[in-house]
């Protein structure tokens, strides 16, 4: 009831604002609940060749990483659809192909490993800003690895992880998503994210 009265007082202050709740937030919450329920019938066949493409593309931004370092490169994440994205599994594939230790591979997924690297190839490292949870810090984070791009164009390696971090993304959010006969059930929002673009998250199915 508190909320109710409290949107009122913003609807009476902003006219504009209860037009589009009614005309494009109610509605868009509707349609998304209809997609929760029903779910998003997927083609597997074509899930799988999009799946070939991308392990490809990845493979090829790790041996490229791997022309530009020197070093054996793990790509940050498991690969095996099988698996969590967190295990240690990739590290120890690439440690055995390589005939070497864990730690003398270079972990895409460390950002602690990337800032090192980067310095040692002369980069420098924007500070994160300090909040009310975490100091200043370096970080390379998706933004700050994107500023890192535009200031280095001279330097692969920036641009080479920033491909693999987004194509690991692409095949841990999408491809690899859990399916109950070809059926993809996700938790749509319209106020998942800060900016209120719609988003999606796991529900029990997956």
């Amino acid at each position: 009831y508190e909320i109710h009265e409290r949107q009122e007082e913003e609807f009476n202050d902003r006219p504009w604002l209860r037009t589009f709740y009614n005309d494009v937030a109610i509605k868009r919450a509707r349609a998304y609940y209809r997609m929760d329920d029903r779910g998003l019938l997927v083609d597997e066949k074509r899930l799988g060749v999009l799946r070939k493409q991308v392990m490809n593309e990845i493979e090829k931004n790790i041996k490229e990483a791997e022309n530009q370092t020197g070093k054996p490169v793990a790509s940050g994440t498991c690969l095996d659809p099988s698996h969590k994205q967190s295990c240690k599994c990739e590290l120890k594939r690439v440690a055995l192909i390589h005939d070497c230790k864990q730690a003398d591979v270079f972990n895409l997924g460390s950002p602690k490993q990337v800032i090192t690297e980067l310095e040692a190839r002369g980069v420098k490292i924007p500070m994160k800003r300090a909040t009310k949870y975490a100091p200043a810090r370096k970080s390379v984070d998706e933004t700050i690895l994107r500023k890192i791009v535009l200031a280095n164009t001279n330097e692969k390696l920036p641009l080479t992880i920033l491909n693999v971090r987004e194509l690991n993304k692409m095949k841990g959010t999408y491809i690899d998503a859990t399916l109950l006969d070809d059926i993809l059930y996700t938790s749509f929002g319209p106020t998942k994210t800060v900016t209120f673009r719609g988003g999606s998250g796991t529900n029990s199915f997956g």
